[in-house]
């Protein structure tokens, strides 16, 4: 439903370049903010061979929902980096799980045959400024297409291997607007701009900065109730 509001983290703004590498984001080359609430994937293996149990996991705050590997010693949890910190400090054997080798074709710009890119590998890709202008081809139109004929209104043809914009040979294309990237703080849960793409700047509705009601494995985290969102 595109009518819906979602809430995710604005991580990089018009004219910056980002690229995510095992799982961590960079924005113009330089490592990106970890969120107070950042959560991810880890590959766990407690001491004994053990699971974490419910009433361990529900302590914790830790998502009960959990999945095995094909080694039965080892488990996937998704984890805030204060979960990880205690489970190591439980003699836990812990490591990102990373999305290396595999192309997504869910994710943007849905051409995994020229761009063979994952939700943890990335880029390098460029937030489009309002006014600059960039090339186009047949390896840059998948980025620019939904831009060029949803957002701002043209009409976009390819004909030959020819790019028409409102009925004009081209090679570039100048932004009307503004665009943004979005993620979310639970990096392996999120739908996010990894899969929809480039955010419009008048698709923003509001800024979200009061949490009213968080609710995770089955309870209401009363601790996050009307605190601020950083």
């Amino acid at each position: 439903d595109k009518r819906e509001n979602w809430i995710k983290r604005c991580i990089a703004i018009s004219g910056d370049t980002l690229q995510i590498i095992d799982g961590v984001v960079y924005i113009n080359g330089k490592a990106g903010a970890v969120p107070r609430h950042f959560e991810a994937s880890y590959l766990v293996v407690m001491p004994g061979h053990k699971r974490i149990s419910e009433q361990r996991l529900d302590a914790m705050g830790i998502d009960n929902v959990v999945r095995p590997t094909i080694d039965s010693t080892e488990f996937i949890y998704n984890l805030t980096t204060a979960n990880v910190d205690s489970l190591r400090a439980m003699g836990a054997n812990i490591r990102r799980k990373i999305s290396k080798e595999t192309a997504d074709s869910r994710i943007f710009p849905f051409d995994k045959d020229h761009h063979k890119w994952n939700e943890d590998n990335f880029g390098p890709i460029y937030i489009p400024e309002k006014g600059a202008t960039v090339q186009l081809d047949s390896l840059t139109l998948p980025f620019y297409k939904r831009i060029i004929d949803t957002y701002e209104h043209n009409t976009l043809e390819v004909q030959d291997g020819k790019i028409y914009i409102n009925h004009h040979e081209t090679t570039t294309y100048t932004f009307k607007l503004n665009y943004f990237w979005m993620m979310g703080d639970n990096r392996n849960e999120s739908m996010d701009s990894r899969f929809w793409g480039y955010v419009p700047e008048d698709h923003i509705v509001g800024k979200a900065w009061l949490i009213w009601l968080s609710y995770h494995h089955r309870r209401i985290r009363w601790g996050r109730l009307f605190s601020a969102i950083r």
